[in-house]
């Protein structure tokens, strides 16, 4: 596969300058990639915080009241309940809508924590699914239904790329798709501040494409030839 891809990219410009043919249609009505990872529910998925200080609530509402204040780098236990309401807030510089997590700080303590707020360090299968969920509804919440449905399309287009022309295609088609996803960015996400917000989940959103940050001021996505050939 990484032969094929590397291949692919050696003559992709040839291919999309010479050939005369019609491009293969993306199929715009592809819907967004199934998210669900089968896991044992009991297995635990430790969170840490990212932020300088975050507030545990009672309730998923930035008007419950306070039931804790953690510094950064403290521990808590997601208790797999994910809130279906979300919160408009803004953090470094990211304009998010996240849902809460409900998590155990200790034996006698719960309450529920912003999901931007942490960072999600178990890496098995319920801490990838969890991961999961919650940057498909940042995805959709921060891009929009539509450009959240043209990312997975253009990733399953890109995964079933089989030949040079149809590869050639779907990375036109991501090209234009990463602009208008940078375009957002400029809109929604500033880097100017001194503390910079952990966009990692930017990274691989596109296929082949990861995210970094220009002169210090505006985050952008560039094709990333390494990860195309893994």
């Amino acid at each position: 596969m990484n032969k094929w891809i590397l291949l692919m990219l050696s003559t992709l410009f040839l291919a999309v300058a010479c050939s005369n043919k019609d491009e293969t249609a993306i199929d715009e009505t592809i819907t967004i990639i199934d998210t669900s990872v089968e896991e044992d529910v009991s297995a635990p998925v430790m969170l840490e915080v990212a932020l300088n200080t975050v507030n545990v609530r009672k309730s998923p509402s930035m008007n419950s009241s306070v039931v804790a204040k953690l510094p950064a780098g403290s521990k808590v236990e997601w208790q797999h309940q994910i809130s279906e309401v979300t919160a408009p807030v803004k953090l470094r510089g990211i304009r998010y809508n996240d849902p809460w997590l409900y998590v155990k700080i200790s034996d006698d303590q719960m309450g529920w924590v912003y999901a931007a707020t942490i960072n999600v360090k178990t890496n098995n299968k319920a801490g990838q699914a969890l991961m999961q969920q919650i940057v498909a509804r940042r995805v959709t919440s921060f891009f929009g239904s539509e450009l959240s449905t043209a990312i997975s399309n253009y990733n399953q287009a890109y995964v079933e790329a089989s030949d040079s022309e149809r590869f050639a295609n779907v990375y036109t088609y991501g090209q234009g798709l990463r602009d208008q996803l940078v375009a957002v960015l400029d809109k929604k996400a500033s880097a100017a501040g001194k503390a910079l917000a952990d966009m990692r989940w930017l990274d691989g959103l596109l296929v082949g494409y990861s995210h970094t940050v220009l002169n210090g001021k505006r985050y952008y996505l560039y094709a990333d030839y390494q990860q195309m050939t893994k």
